[in-house]
């Protein structure tokens, strides 16, 4: 038997994203709601910090729409 709530049960990423970027790494990604939460509504938010070297970093944001 089911309840019929969704969760969040991981969040798996490649910390280097993209071959053609040697420098670029995945930080940080950070969900909201975060892993092991219930997800209220039909949304989730994911936010990715990437960094080179350490010098510069860059965040986006995306909704994901259940």
């Amino acid at each position: 038997m089911t309840t019929g709530k969704k969760m969040v049960y991981s969040k798996d990423y490649d910390k280097h994203f993209n071959s053609k970027w040697d420098n670029v790494h995945v930080n940080e990604v950070k969900t909201t709601p975060a892993v092991g939460f219930v997800i209220k509504g039909n949304t989730i938010k994911v936010e990715v910090t990437v960094y080179q070297f350490g010098l510069q970093s860059a965040k986006g944001t995306v909704t994901i729409y259940l």
